[in-house]
């Protein structure tokens, strides 16, 4: 659209344009240079005359111009001549006749917007001609005629020329003073602030027309020893390593009304060898994860390191979960008074009838199984049990009962069972069993407690709790004690330390164990589950960015979210620039500064330039096409565009995935030049980044990659890798590294995130 009317078409036709305003601007540069600087704000290249002889006198004012040469008849007509387009022109006497044309040169700028705009009324006919002849195009894509078509006029919208090749001479001259620019400007970023410092270091903030990807490896953050406990549908415990090599479980996470529920784990993940610390609570429930792991506290979700001695962490109050695998009632009595018995020894002379020789026998067979305790004697019953057998757990509620209600009534349980202080326990040897009873009374709703002294004790103090064990388990030989203490129980205070389906545990000690095997899950939509009975978590760098920009830079922003809708991203945006734990706006129980500062977000995110879009399914074309529009609605102040995700995006049909994304990823390159800004988008990583022993990501590790980082200015892996050093007690976590960076590769930078860093602004509580 750039080239010459005058050349293209036949002179007779009637094609906007103005020669005098053309004439006039011209005299007016020869008869004052200094106009030559407000003319060139609304007409920077010569393409925009009619004329050829004007454009050819035009160039030559600004090639001296760039020269610092001064304008007039005489310099004027020896750069042409040198040019051999003096003649082309109509000679000296032509330059001379523009200045008779010569206006004042304070009304230049306004003959200057009147050339500009015939020059825009000759490229709408242009471009109204090639989409008439794109229209007979049958044969090609409708899509992508539609495409063509609309950036056709997107192109006249923006007044760009992008026909003609630009000399260097131009390029380099802007280049200069961009350079001028910073160093009179050494302090301040040269592109969009992303609010986190380090990162604006790094990259001199979000550059335009730069496309940058960001990749996370999955469930990043929520790392557990192999060795944590969960619980499944059927009842059955399992490891977080089992779960992992199976790939498939079902397993309890928290909703937003603060009851569990089952769902399953969309990834499972080999987080390598980490440092882990141990967490301990007052009701003696212990973990071990990784410093970047979140727990629930009163406040929200906090890594571990922002956690100290005192605070008070989310445990579950009831796991209503039993099993459908039943054993004989005497079974389930006979393993009771076993365990509770801590022996097989002296069993034939229980006090239960019903329980023959045969069934001990079967029992001990039981036992030696499933507890692998079988010594070198197959006869000589053990000693001691050490682990409740795995049938156990999955009995269904009335044979649970009865087990538990057995083992209490053997010969080594205690109880304090007066109104003055009410409490009932149990000892053991083995701190495994008693670990194992806590967790199974917690599915009736009964809260407990362990300790040590001389051996591993359990007690149950709540009234709450004594109440519920009373009625629905019992001790077998003690019915009528404990129904007297029911009956005098006073209940009419609740326990100020539950919240729905979660009680509050107190954090008693944090220990470093040394490194060992770690693994993740990753669950959609609440993001937590249940590990050793604790509730534990899973969180958004690009949402805070867009954030950022918007409210602070005050550039407008296009956020395309093809995960999330609309109303969930504006919760995120919410819970974020309030920091409000998620939790408490989806369950509604908000403290009492919450609506205060969620006010206040409103209020700041309510006058942001940002705009979202929540449509499932688009295309590149579909999404450039969008950024256009909101382009010119924002006078093209469009500042920032974020993707998430890549992947999500649609490409041909026809065509392999690999193909498809290297044409997204080159589409979204092509957007981020054509609009001038810088557009970020999510990606996914293989499962190759899995497979190798420190899980560090690279650029083969993009999902479907191949032109993904070819096609990027910049690639960000967001990569925690918790640290600690004995010798300094120092711990902390690696959060970004950058692998490349616009030219090439620049190695890896790590950007350090300590335990009581600020310069960062941290994702709120809850993500």
């Amino acid at each position: 659209m750039s080239t010459s009317f005058a050349n293209k078409k036949n002179h007779n036709e009637l094609l906007p344009s103005s020669i005098e305003a053309e004439q006039a601007v011209l005299g007016a540069i020869l008869v004052d240079g200094e106009a030559l600087h407000k003319v060139v704000e609304h007409i920077d290249s010569a393409n925009f005359f009619y004329k050829r002889a004007h454009q050819l006198i035009y160039e030559a004012f600004l090639r001296l111009n760039e020269k610092s040469e001064n304008i007039d008849i005489l310099t004027a007509s020896q750069y042409l001549k040198d040019q051999n387009q003096l003649e082309e022109i109509g000679g000296r006497s032509y330059l001379s006749a523009l200045t008779d044309h010569a206006p004042i040169a304070a009304n230049a700028p306004h003959y200057a917007k009147i050339i500009k705009a015939k020059s825009l009324l000759r490229n709408m006919i242009l471009a109204g001609n090639q989409i008439v002849e794109l229209g007979h195009q049958s044969e090609e894509d409708l899509d992508t005629l539609v495409d063509k078509a609309e950036q056709l006029i997107f192109n006249l919208s923006q007044s760009k020329s992008k026909d003609q090749l630009i000399h260097i001479g131009d390029l380099v001259h802007k280049s200069w003073k961009i350079l001028e620019e910073r160093e009179a400007n050494k302090n301040q970023l040269s592109g969009l602030d992303t609010g986190y410092h380090d990162f604006n270091v790094l990259t001199s903030g979000l550059q335009k027309s730069d496309l940058l990807i960001l990749a996370a490896r999955p469930a990043m953050g929520k790392c557990l020893h192999k060795d944590s406990e969960i619980i499944l549908e059927d009842g059955s415990l399992k490891t977080i390593e089992d779960i992992y090599k199976s790939q498939n479980a079902k397993i309890l996470t928290l909703d937003t009304n603060w009851n569990f529920k089952f769902t399953k784990p969309s990834a499972f993940i080999d987080d390598g060898i980490k440092p882990i610390f141990e967490v301990k609570t007052k009701t003696g429930r212990s973990i071990k994860t990784t410093l970047s792991h979140p727990y629930l506290t009163i406040e929200g979700w906090k890594k571990l390191a922002e956690l100290q001695v005192g605070d008070k962490v989310a445990v579950p109050r009831i796991i209503n979960v039993f099993g459908q695998e039943r054993l004989r009632d005497c079974e389930a009595k006979l393993l009771g008074l076993t365990i509770g018995n801590n022996s097989l020894e002296g069993l034939e002379f229980t006090v239960e009838q019903e329980i023959t020789t045969q069934d001990i026998q079967l029992v001990a067979n039981t036992l030696n199984t499933s507890c692998q305790m079988i010594q070198k004697n197959p006869s000589k019953p053990p000693i001691s049990i050490e682990k409740i057998p795995e049938d156990v757990f999955q009995l269904p509620k009335e044979q649970l009962a009865l087990f538990i209600n057995r083992l209490f009534s053997a010969n080594n349980w205690t109880g304090s069972l007066n109104i003055n202080q009410t409490q009932i326990s149990l000892i053991s040897q083995s701190q495994t069993v008693v670990k194992q009873i806590q967790h199974l009374l917690l599915r009736f709703g009964i809260i407990s407690s362990i300790h040590q002294a001389t051996t591993w004790q359990l007690d149950i103090t709540e009234h709450s709790s004594i109440k519920t064990f009373i009625e629905e388990i019992g001790i077998f030989t003690q019915e009528e004690a404990l129904n007297t203490i029911n009956q005098q129980l006073k209940l009419n205070e609740p326990n100020k330390n539950t919240q729905g389906d979660i009680y509050w545990d107190q954090i008693v000690s944090i220990e470093h164990h040394g490194s060992e095997q770690v693994y993740d899950l990753t669950i959609a939509e609440t993001h937590n589950f249940v590990a050793n009975d604790i509730c534990v978590h899973n969180t958004s760098l690009a949402l805070n960015i867009a954030e950022n920009v918007a409210i602070n830079t005050k550039k407008p922003v296009a956020l395309f979210s093809l995960e999330m809708s609309k109303e969930q991203l504006v919760q995120r945006l919410l819970c974020s620039r309030a920091e409000v734990d998620s939790s408490r706006v989806r369950s509604g129980q908000l403290h009492a500064d919450d609506w205060a500062r969620l006010g206040t977000a409103m209020s700041e995110l309510g006058e942001a330039p940002l705009y979202l879009d929540d449509s499932g399914g688009v295309s590149v074309m579909e999404l450039r096409g969008k950024c256009r529009r909101l382009q010119a609605m924002t006078n093209g102040e469009l500042g920032l565009v974020v993707i998430d995700y890549l992947q999500l995006l649609e490409g041909r049909s026809n065509d392999t995935r690999i193909n498809q994304i290297s044409e997204i990823s080159r589409g979204l390159k092509m957007m981020a030049r054509e609009l001038n800004v810088p557009v970020m988008a999510l990606s996914q990583l293989s499962r190759a980044v899995e497979s190798r022993q420190d899980k560090r990501p690279m650029l083969s590790d993009l999902r479907d990659s191949g032109s993904i980082e070819q096609d990027a200015d910049i690639v960000v892996f967001i990569y925690r890798d918790d640290y600690y050093n004995p010798e300094s007690e120092k711990a902390g976590i690696a959060d970004v590294i950058i692998a490349k960076h616009r030219s090439g590769p620049v190695g890896v930078v790590e950007l350090l995130f300590q335990s009581n860093i600020t310069k960062f602004k941290n994702p709120a509580p809850g993500y």
